[in-house]
């Protein structure tokens, strides 16, 4: 619990930090709460970035209002909720004998803030680059105010009609849209590992959005690196890996953010392998008197630590701070498996959980599943087509999911992150899970539950999408199930090995005809070919199934 005569001193108004003070507020009217942040500009929504940019949004100041229209100005936060938030002031220092941090204004005068509590709210800055030319006007980050309403402007004005973006992460892949989609400036994506979103995504789900860039006219440069930028005016001339020149009117650099942990390790507090300030599931840091929440934080982890850079994130440890704080009990950050979702043009993109690629970083065995639906009723006339990819431990727990589409995929992830949580990934979960069903909002057997009773079953007779496209074995027999309907606006991959059309009635009546090893089905999006599959197996013949279909093979 608090005692008379303590002070709370928060550093960085935005996110973490005003959800600390206001959180605060509610449960200790009477406390003395004071925040400083470096910028004028306070509690923005950062993550609208994008569709500012895009257009979608159409004056920034929506950004740093609240749902109800109020500017999130230090005058509201004084007025409303009582809280001092002092803009314009960096803290330079934290001195722990007495408690206080040292902060310096726009003029360079210094001055003491004392504090009981401490908390550290200083976000995250982008991964600078040493690249040659970087320093040029006409190149930027992404995360300042300043620097999207200046892109947009140079929008507005005609000045941009090629652009590069450097990095394939969630907001490369935004600004990819918010380029091209209401501007119709030319993108050039530059990425330097083998595929976009490597870190959520495994090889067959980033290459579907690989795709669907290269579809809406994105050029996309994997394992490509930007060596050096040369100025020339109102241009950039790039030169990228192997020596290739690109002409360009801008550069933005989104090559993912580092923790802003320097105050905190100037201080002598203790910072985590990822070079975030290390905290505990209430948020304290190796100073039990000071907390850090946000971008700044590395969070306990079951493998360890991690950073996890999200608005989202960062609210629910604004919270749990506060609550540690004020002495109201509270369990603390509870797992987290970095759930996200990313909008690609008119594609959606969310994944939970583990990779199968992060798995097996970690030593897992690991099973994974296909499948190809819609997010509502097949027949219903706005039913969109989804590909979920699920990633269990052999045997065991469930991992992570990763979920494509134009439909809903939110819905199936946020839903497979809970059993993550509070089934703790058991696979029985999927078969139990229960959800509102009518033909405009869903299917009558969910998704989740095909997982399940594929699990259940444990057949174990998918072969992944990219096995198709990997080519195969000559000896392999390739059955197609497809209609002449399926297969007519359709480039199939060629394959080794023969290749059989036949329908499900005929490869019934063919069935003794066929080889007793190697047999692989496709159909569309699965059922078929897993039918198929299943009648063979009983007879004595070796086969498998090509996992979601042709459809989750070419996208």
């Amino acid at each position: 619990m608090m005692d008379e005569g303590e002070h709370v001193l928060i550093i960085g108004a935005d996110a973490a930090g005003l959800k600390t003070a206001a959180r605060l507020r509610r449960l200790k009217p009477e406390l003395p709460i004071t925040v400083l942040d470096r910028s004028d500009v306070i509690s923005y929504a950062a993550c609208g970035f994008p569709y500012y940019l895009s257009g979608d949004i159409d004056d920034f100041s929506e950004l740093t209002r609240t749902a109800w229209g109020e500017d999130k100005t230090p005058q509201y936060f004084h007025d409303s909720k009582n809280i001092e938030v002092l803009t314009g002031w960096d803290a330079i220092r934290i001195e722990r004998d007495p408690n206080q941090v040292i902060a310096r204004n726009v003029d360079g005068m210094e001055r003491p803030f004392p504090f009981t509590r401490l908390v550290l709210a200083t976000g995250a800055s982008p991964i600078k680059l040493s690249i040659p030319g970087s320093d040029c006007r006409l190149v930027s980050s992404f995360t300042r105010p300043e620097e999207v309403q200046a892109l947009r402007l140079s929008l507005q004005k005609n000045e941009v009609g090629r652009v590069a973006v450097i990095g394939g992460g969630y907001i490369g892949l935004e600004l990819c849209e918010a380029f091209a989609a209401l501007w119709g400036v030319e993108v050039l994506l530059v990425e330097q590992r083998v595929r976009v979103m490597s870190a959520n995504l495994d090889p067959e789900i980033s290459r579907l959005v690989e795709d669907h860039l290269r579809s809406e006219g994105v050029d996309v440069r994997l394992q490509t690196t930007l060596k050096h930028i040369k100025c020339r005016d109102d241009e950039l001339v790039l030169t990228l890996s192997e020596g290739e020149e690109q002409h360009v009117d801008r550069v933005v650099f989104c090559p993912g953010v580092l923790p802003n942990a320097q105050l905190a390790q100037d201080a002598g507090l203790t910072i985590g392998p990822k070079g975030g300030v290390q905290v505990d599931k209430h948020g304290r840091t190796s100073d039990l008197d000071v907390y850090a929440a946000g971008d700044c934080a590395e969070l306990p982890d079951v493998a360890g630590t991690r950073l996890i850079p999200l608005g989202s994130i960062a609210n629910r440890m604004g919270r749990v701070v506060a609550n540690h704080i004020a002495g109201v009990p509270d369990p603390g950050i509870p797992k987290l498996f970095g759930t996200g979702v990313v909008k690609v043009f008119d594609l959606n993109v969310a994944s939970t959980g583990l990779s199968a690629a992060r798995a097996r970083q970690r030593g897992l065995d690991v099973e994974e599943y296909w499948g190809c639906w819609t997010d509502r009723a097949h027949y219903y006339p706005e039913a969109q087509s989804i590909k979920i990819k699920v990633v269990r431990e052999r045997h065991g727990q469930l991992l992570g999911m990763q979920a494509i589409g134009k439909g809903e995929v939110v819905r199936w992830v946020d839903a497979f992150a809970q059993i993550l949580d509070l089934a703790d990934g058991d696979p029985r979960a999927l078969l139990r899970f229960e959800h509102a069903y009518a033909p405009p909002y869903a299917t009558a057997l969910d998704p989740l539950h095909h997982f399940g009773a594929m699990m259940e079953t444990g057949d174990g007779w998918q072969i992944a999408p990219t096995m198709m496209l990997g080519g195969g074995n000559h000896d392999w027999t390739w059955i197609d199930l497809l209609a002449d309907e399926e297969r007519e606006p359709l480039e199939l991959p060629e394959v080794r090995g023969k290749v059989l059309r036949m329908t499900t009635a005929e490869l019934r009546e063919k069935v003794d005809t066929l080889p007793k090893q190697d047999v692989y089905l496709f159909c569309a999006r699965g059922p078929r070919s897993y039918e198929c599959c299943r009648f063979l197996r009983q007879h004595g013949i070796n086969a498998r199934y090509l996992a979601g279909g042709i459809a989750f093979t070419l996208g």
